[in-house]
C-alpha cells in the first residue's frame, strides 16, 4: 500500500464527501480514496502504455539479424 500525501478538505466539498460517505458507509477519507482511485488507476495504465511503447522502440531501432557483421 502507498501512502498518500495529507489534504484537508473545508467548505461544500468537505460536507458533499462526509453525505456521500454516510450514505455509502464508508469515512470520509475512504470515500475520497474510492472517488480518486480511477484516476489513479487510468494513470498507472498510462505509465505501462508509454513503458511498452519504448520498448518496442528499441526493437524496432536495432537493426535485422541479416545487417549484423558476422
Amino acid at each position: 500500500m502507498t501512502q498518500t500525501p495529507a489534504i484537508t478538505l473545508t467548505g461544500d466539498l468537505a460536507e458533499w464527501l462526509i453525505e456521500r460517505a454516510e450514505r455509502n458507509t464508508r469515512t470520509p477519507e475512504q470515500e475520497l480514496t474510492h472517488i480518486l482511485m480511477p484516476f489513479r488507476q487510468r494513470a498507472e495504465r498510462a505509465r505501462e502504455r508509454r513503458k511498452q511503447r519504448e520498448v518496442w522502440k528499441a526493437v524496432r531501432r536495432r537493426p535485422p539479424p541479416s545487417a549484423m557483421p558476422d
